[in-house]
């Protein structure tokens, strides 16, 4: 060979040797790597049963969601409810070569190798799926060459030992998608409302280009570049051949439909829910927040509803029948106001504008005595982003809306036929209203009318004339739909749209926040269970709960439990007692006491029965002078009420006491259920987040051979311990344990019903541990227990699930008084001081 071939074979050669050595040393070091990091590699075993941060569900009886708590929004699902659309959005967008790499895609790695040798930028990682879900699963987001190896060697591992279904669903449930939303289910219901399967093309596509970066290509936060990301997702899956041509067109061209989509709540019983938020945290700790445990309450959600509307009805009534107290603000902006128009221009968008004096909302009134130039457009949108801002800062409590006061017009109605000589002066005027965020409103005179001025508690100003009377352009106003007009439902809607008839307008009538409040509790006085609760207007407007928390007096409220009282003692219901004035001297009064009936009358001798049918005063006073302040606290206590709670003088017969509205009702029970004390309770049962029970509320109940006989024998033994009432004498108690015989005076009891009185090789004890239940067998000891819960670790064996414990309540109030104060108690309602429920048609109240 010549001297030139010769140089260029050597040099070859040599760069081939180079390469070589390179590629072993290269090898050599990966395998040093390996082998250093290989032992430190955490095991995959866990990522086959792992567990998402699932937030606290709270569920009413009927399975309905009242709320949530966690500081992650996750909804799991598995591989299988995932739309094929769904997933071809995420491989586009993250991994398209997911399905045929062995979780590493060496080409990515080399681009993002070269990326940076070329830039020194290492913002491209070359990650796929697989490397993101051994990332988010067990290391950081750190961006060291020693994280990206253990990382990579990690990712192999999953792929040998998980399939690839598994690995997208663990990834599809565990990325953070923006919005405190992790995985693809919680962000469908954040972003827009849906479940998976009702995204469409667009937004899934949306939601796919979100784990690059949650906040930079947020919709909600940077629009303009979400829909860039929206459209390189679907660019991709057309490239893929994911998607036609004309699906692809589509898509780009539609608008953001993403919005603020808070949890999905089916039944508003916020009170009830920090009452279990608080309840749960105190058993389990933070780990409530974060385990996915469900409860489920015993709040029935149809009757919530109706307490709700109860309680906000009457509130707003007695707050209207009290006068109006004026509007929420007065605006600084009312002069530029008159001259924002409500109706925008054909073919415009709606919204407030600008328009000249002549032209403005207060056309009707004199014109200024100086032409003023047209407001300019930026002065017109600032205002309008004020009024929106004030509308939010005032808020929305239960049915009102804040609403703020555009023009207040003339408008001769459409069918009238000659002038009425009793209308009033303005009843033809309509205040027109904004609501914010676009939407508009009307007022007529008929939902001002009840506005008579407030003057003091008792005292009312006139009738309005007409609505300029109350009403001014700029008042920011509360506002709520009269009865029968409310909004239609989502549903609703939709079912207009079909039958191609517009949704009816809704009616409104001018409120105010009322400044008193109020609270409603109901529960089953057989079980104790509570069907619903409300402890104020509204939650966000004071979360001091009035149904737990408050203690008022209960007045008349209080009379039974002393009439109750006097019959155990020997009073009767025709007992005679005189309904005459009554003088005390009490140093501690500072004078003489001198109590009254409410009418001020008296009415001589009474009958015990219609003293209380009455509420007479004077009558429950004397009765309890005969009977005793001391017995009678004692005798009341029985009912659950507090000794602090019952005053030590003869107030105590008019209710001077404290109690709250829930310990109220829990006496009450006893009247109503035949004589027996139940407790009240919420928490009906708990659950995991596969849906295993971890804890039942134990039934305590005032019959419980009924309650045993409409339960299947079956479903008896498999769910339910019944403890029996013991048996008088202790011989026969011992006979009962010896033989398995059932007690003589509980009537037929099922073959499978266990006794409270069971020995231990019967029915081993269970010990609540705030979950979970801990069954410790016969004369063990803790060094065994201790020993078998290792054992049981190792094993993975479960504990038994827990059985609803049934137990018969005590009775503490003998069944000829319970009878007797039953019958005069529905005479109150009949022909005493409650005959105004006879409106309801019933005759069990």
């Amino acid at each position: 060979m010549t001297r030139k071939k010769t140089f260029l074979v050597v040099l070859l050669l040599s760069g081939f040797s180079l390469g070589c050595a390179g590629a072993w040393v290269g090898a050599a070091a990966l395998a040093g790597a390996y082998w250093y990091l290989n032992p430190k590699l955490p095991t995959v075993d866990v990522l086959k049963d792992a567990r998402m941060q699932q937030p606290l569900r709270v569920y009413s009886r009927d399975d309905k969601l009242i709320a949530e708590f966690g500081e992650k929004r996750r909804i799991p699902v598995s591989i299988d409810q995932v739309p094929e659309r769904v997933k071809q959005a995420f491989l586009a967008a993250e991994d398209d070569r997911f399905l045929e790499h062995p979780g590493v895609d060496y080409r990515g790695l080399v681009r993002a190798a070269i990326n940076q040798v070329l830039t020194g930028d290492r913002s491209q990682g070359g990650s796929t799926i697989t490397m993101q879900v051994a990332r988010n699963f067990f290391l950081t987001r750190e961006k060291t060459y020693i994280r990206k190896l253990t990382e990579i060697f990690l990712a192999l591992k999953i792929d040998r030992e998980l399939s690839k279904d598994k690995i997208l669903e663990l990834y599809l449930n565990k990325i953070p998608l923006g919005k405190r939303a992790y995985g693809i289910a919680a962000a469908a219901q954040t972003y827009y409302g849906k479940t998976l399967d009702e995204l469409d093309l667009a937004q899934a596509a949306m939601i796919a280009g979100l784990p690059k970066a949650p906040s930079a290509f947020n919709p909600l936060v940077n629009p303009e570049r979400a829909i860039q990301r929206r459209n390189y997702v679907l660019g991709r899956m057309l490239d893929l051949g994911y998607i036609q041509q004309e699906e692809f067109d589509e898509a780009v061209k539609q608008p953001i439909s993403a919005g603020s989509h808070g949890v999905a709540v089916e039944a508003q019983a916020p009170y009830l829910a920090e009452m279990v938020r608080s309840e749960m945290v105190a058993r389990y700790g933070e780990d409530a927040y974060v385990t996915g445990m469900k409860v489920h309450t015993t709040i029935d959600s149809h009757l919530q509803s109706v307490a709700n509307e109860a309680v906000r009805t009457g509130l707003l009534d007695y707050s209207e029948r009290h006068g109006y107290r004026g509007p929420i603000s007065v605006t600084t902006l009312r002069e530029g106001i008159k001259r924002i128009e409500l109706d925008p221009e054909p073919g415009e968008e709606g919204g407030i504008e600008s328009v000249s004096p002549e032209t403005g909302a207060d056309a009707g009134s004199e014109p200024p005595q100086v032409a003023e130039p047209e407001i300019p457009g930026e002065v017109q949108h600032m205002a309008q982003a004020e009024v929106d801002e004030m509308i939010d800062n005032a808020g929305r409590y239960g049915p009102l809306r804040a609403a703020f006061v555009l023009e207040i017009e003339n408008r001769e109605p459409a069918d009238k036929v000659d002038d009425k000589a009793d209308e009033k002066p303005g009843s033809n005027e309509v205040a027109r209203l904004y609501l914010g965020d676009g939407e508009y409103g009307e007022l007529n005179y008929d939902g001002v009318k009840w506005a008579r001025g407030y003057i003091s508690a008792n005292e009312q100003g006139p009738e309005p004339e007409s609505l300029r009377s109350v009403l001014e352009t700029g008042d920011l106003i509360w506002i709520r739909p009269l009865a029968g007009n409310e909004q239609p439902a989502a549903d609703d809607e939709a079912i207009s749209e079909e039958n191609d008839q517009p949704p009816v307008p809704v009616v409104w009538k001018l409120t105010q926040l009322p400044d008193v409040e109020g609270a409603l509790v109901s529960l089953n006085p057989h079980t104790g269970a509570i069907i619903s609760l409300v402890g104020g207007f509204d939650y966000y407007k004071s979360k001091f709960n009035r149904a737990v928390q408050a203690r008022r007096q209960p007045g008349s409220g209080f009379k039974p439990f002393v009439y109750s009282a006097a019959l155990e003692r020997g009073f009767t219901a025709a007992s005679i007692i005189n309904d005459a004035p009554v003088v005390f001297d009490d140093p501690a009064l500072e004078g003489k006491w001198r109590p009254e009936n409410y009418s001020g009358r008296f009415f001589g001798p009474t009958r015990l029965r219609e003293g209380i049918v009455k509420s007479r005063n004077l009558v429950s006073i004397r009765l309890l002078i005969s009977l005793g302040i001391n017995p009678a606290r004692k005798y009341a206590k029985r009912f659950g009420f507090d000794d602090d709670a019952l005053p030590k003088d003869l107030s105590l017969a008019l209710g001077s006491g404290t109690l709250s509205p829930l310990r109220l009702v829990s006496g009450f029970s006893v009247f109503a259920n035949g004589g027996f004390r139940i407790e009240p309770f919420f928490i009906d049962r708990i659950e995991n987040d596969e849906g295993k029970i971890l804890w039942y509320a134990d039934y305590e109940v005032d019959c419980l051979q009924c309650f045993v006989d409409k339960i299947s024998p079956e479903d008896l033994k498999e769910n339910y311990i019944v403890e029996w009432p013991m048996l008088d004498s202790e011989s026969e108690q011992t006979e009962a344990a010896d033989t398995g015989t059932e007690p003589a005076d509980t009537g037929t009891e099922p073959a499978d019903v266990q006794e409270t009185v069971a020995t231990s090789e019967e029915q081993p004890a269970v010990e609540d541990t705030g979950g979970s239940a801990e069954v410790v067998e016969p004369g063990q000891t803790d060094d065994q227990l201790e020993a078998d819960e290792i054992q049981a670790d190792s094993t993975e064996q479960e504990l038994p699930a827990p059985k609803r414990v049934l137990r018969q309540a005590p009775r503490i109030m003998d069944a000829r008084v319970n009878y007797i104060m039953n019958s005069i108690l529905r005479d109150v309602i009949q022909r005493g001081t409650g005959r105004r429920a006879l409106v309801l048609g019933r005759n069990d109240l």
